[in-house]
């Protein structure tokens, strides 16, 4: 299975398909993305401590940390899946334009392999972790995707029978469109 990282193209060639892998790794990948987020809590709860001392009490400020804690572990987990789901249905549907053929059921198997480079990559996530982005947190994450796009087009190319050439403007759309906005909210956030 680790050939996918390197070889993505002759691992979606053999791959047989079925969702016990697919959601395992999506699963995993947000697991680790909440672990990530709750190791890293002490400075989410120092940065709401900085940003809310001035206009809240005490009591108001922990309700909020509490409610961030809880939030930090869920949202990871629940986030996988549904970035998982959209992301094969966006991609999906702009192969159709582009003539492909196959189910989305086969289109959300392979796109889950997509995920692993976030799992891989996560102690690298943990270490540079941000709530301000920074750019060691922007190049891990231009790194990621580029990565993930990387098993994207040939997850798209086998799930949907397209081109490589093709796959890759489908592939390169959403995750352009992405990347952009993130680099909006680290402007605005500057």
């Amino acid at each position: 299975m680790l050939r996918v990282l390197y070889d993505p193209d002759s691992f979606f060639r053999d791959f047989k398909g079925g969702f016990k892998v697919p959601v395992i790794i999506v699963l995993l990948s947000g697991i680790v993305g909440a672990i990530v987020s709750y190791l890293r809590f002490s400075e989410t709860a120092r940065e709401i401590v900085e940003n809310f001392s001035h206009t809240l009490t005490q009591e108001q400020i922990e309700a909020i940390i509490e409610i961030a804690r809880i939030q930090s572990i869920i949202s990871p987990l629940i986030g996988a899946f549904v970035g998982w789901i959209l992301l094969s249905l966006i991609i999906h549907a702009i192969s159709a334009l582009f003539g492909g053929k196959g189910n989305l059921s086969r289109t959300l198997q392979y796109t889950s392999f997509s995920f692993l480079p976030q799992i891989v990559l996560s102690p690298l996530n943990y270490y540079y972790w941000s709530i301000t982005p920074t750019l060691p947190t922007l190049i891990l994450s231009l790194a990621t995707t580029l990565w993930q796009a990387y098993i994207l087009v040939f997850a798209l190319k086998h799930a949907r029978r397209i081109e490589t050439s093709k796959a890759i403007v489908c592939v390169a759309i959403p995750l352009a469109i992405a990347y952009a906005m993130s680099l909006i909210g680290f402007m605005l956030m500057r």
